[in-house]
């Protein structure tokens, strides 16, 4: 019967496993975005949803474990859900270095998760700054945008963004 120290770094390795998906779905969102293709961001957002959830059912099962553990090692109790920070500080050096080497691999993913999702964030916001300036040059140009023929009169013409000239 595996240890519950052993069981405890299995769900830490699955949890590093679903936030690599994680990160590859980020940079899959992030393609998505720069591209403009509305249908495959639906389609990531949901991956992201569905990846979330399994970390979320993990994290309960590694809150369990990490209770578990504090009871079975008489760790002093703490706060609560249990820090596998201080798992680590109150198991010996042996055990505590596997669970130190998965935290760390945890770590660095979610860092890079972290970059990935604030360059998402800034790709968006100049997205919408782009998309509302397209909307408020219209608006303005909109009703206002009056010709004149040769004869001077008014002529009604369609919104001219663009210089055929050019």
């Amino acid at each position: 019967m595996k240890s519950v120290i052993e069981n405890l770094q299995a769900v830490l390795r699955h949890m590093s496993g679903i936030y690599v998906k994680l990160l590859a779905v980020a940079e899959e969102k992030r393609e998505a975005i720069i591209k403009g293709d509305i249908a495959a961001l639906e389609e990531v957002v949901a991956t992201e949803y569905k990846l979330l959830e399994m970390i979320q059912q993990a994290d309960k099962v590694r809150v369990g474990l990490s209770t578990q553990a504090e009871e079975e090692y008489r760790i002093p109790k703490g706060e609560r859900p249990v820090k596998l920070k201080r798992l680590i500080a109150a198991l010996g050096a042996e055990e505590g270095k596997t669970l130190t080497q998965v935290q760390s691999e945890i770590r660095d993913i979610l860092d890079k998760f972290r970059y990935r999702n604030r360059q998402n964030q800034e790709l968006l916001k100049s997205s919408l700054i782009h998309v509302n300036d397209f909307m408020n040059m219209i608006k303005e140009c909109s009703g206002r945008n009056k010709t004149y023929n040769k004869l001077g009169r008014e002529c009604r013409s369609g919104l001219n963004l663009l210089d055929r000239r050019a």
